[in-house]
């Protein structure tokens, strides 16, 4: 009885502790990321640009598809309010040599409909045809917010 309040305080302290370590140790048991495109492991350097690029691989000129994705991402746009500044889109032709579209084909897979580039040249999400602008918007919420603080300038 005298040790109660010991072995409830290392209970109490000990067990998270012990639990988040072993999360660590294990990375297979950690849950989904919570992301809606398809994460790009490792991440695919493409080229430089400004801010977060939504790059949309357009065949020869931009096709009904690649038109109807891109008025989808002005909305994407429009809804992120302020933060929209940090985020352009772009259509990518295959024989462009500039800017994130240089490098853009080794990121691509067979369907993809848009990649989404970060700050310093990284292709790091790709989505599919018939993607929901929701799960878009969602995704670019949390690495705005994520990545405010990120230098880019290399120091």
């Amino acid at each position: 009885m005298r040790y109660l309040p010991v072995i409830w305080l290392v209970i109490v302290f000990a067990v998270p502790i012990g639990a988040a370590w072993t999360l660590v140790l294990q990375p297979q048991w950690h849950p989904d990321s919570g992301n809606h495109g398809e994460l790009i492991q490792p991440p695919v350097p493409v080229g430089g640009g400004r801010g977060w690029t939504l790059a949309v691989p357009a065949s020869g000129p931009c096709i009904e598809a690649c038109e109807q994705t891109l008025h989808l991402l002005r909305r994407v746009e429009r809804a992120l309010g302020v933060e929209s500044r940090r985020v352009q889109s772009m259509a990518c032709p295959p024989a462009s040599n500039e800017g994130p579209c240089a490098g853009l084909a080794r990121a691509l897979t067979e369907g993809t409909a848009l990649v989404v580039v970060d700050p310093m040249g990284n292709a790091v999400l790709r989505y599919a045809h018939g993607f929901s602008p929701f799960d878009l918007l969602d995704d670019l919420e949390r690495l705005l917010r994520v990545s405010k603080n990120w230098r880019t300038d290399g120091k």
